[in-house]
Order: C-alpha cells, then sequence, then structure tokens
C-alpha cells in the first residue's frame, strides 16, 4: 500500500507538496523491501534528474529480482562510455526473467551492433 501510495502522489500531475511525500513513501516501503517501491523511487529520482541516485535505487530492484529494474539499469548503464557490456548483461538478465521487451533494448546497444565487444 505504501509502494502505490507513493506512487500514486508521485505522478507527474500530483501539486508538488505531493511528490515530496511520495518520495517518503516510496522509501518506507522500498526499505521494508518492495521491490516495485525500489524500482518506483528510482523512476522519481530519473524524473528528478538525479541518474545517480536512480541508478542506486534501480540497481537495488533489479538485484532483488524486479525485472522492469533490471531493464531500467541497463538503460542507465547504456548512457555511460563504459556501460555497455553490463547494460547487456542485466537486459539479459530481464529476458530471462520473462521481460522480452529487454531483447530490443540490448539489440540496440552500440556494444551489440556490427559485431563490436568492447566496452
Amino acid at each position: 500500500a505504501q509502494s502505490l501510495l507513493g506512487w500514486w502522489l508521485g505522478r507527474a500531475d500530483a501539486p508538488p507538496a505531493d511528490r515530496v511525500d511520495a518520495e517518503a513513501w516510496l522509501k518506507r516501503a522500498a526499505e521494508l523491501g518492495d521491490r516495485s517501491a525500489m524500482n518506483n523511487l528510482g523512476e522519481w529520482w530519473e524524473r528528478a534528474a538525479d541518474l545517480n541516485q536512480a541508478l542506486i535505487w534501480y540497481r537495488k530492484a533489479a538485484t532483488a529480482g524486479q525485472p522492469e529494474a533490471m531493464v531500467n539499469v541497463g538503460r542507465l548503464l547504456a548512457r555511460q562510455p563504459e556501460g555497455c557490456q553490463e547494460a547487456a548483461q542485466w537486459f539479459d538478465r530481464a529476458a530471462a526473467s520473462g521481460l522480452s521487451l529487454a531483447v530490443d533494448f540490448k539489440n540496440k546497444l552500440p556494444c551489440m551492433q556490427s559485431g563490436k565487444t568492447s566496452n
């Protein structure tokens, strides 16, 4: 319930005061082990343009087995000069967890194009 409340309060059209409360509710749920809350907290930080905090929370959710978070980790790592291979690994994990769109993300990685294996 905390995760859902945090997600709802954090929506883009919510008043600024609600968005502040959203972080608190999401963090409570995440600290109790709610993988969706961890991923939602990562999304919250990504919307706030703090990609370091977003990656921290996405990694926590991904490590706990949340497939959408695995894709989110891969997306953020793919933006980093040396992150392509690790991104590919996260996309593979997400695909193995049943999230087929991860394959499309992996295939678009620069290190997967034209037989490149560097990074």
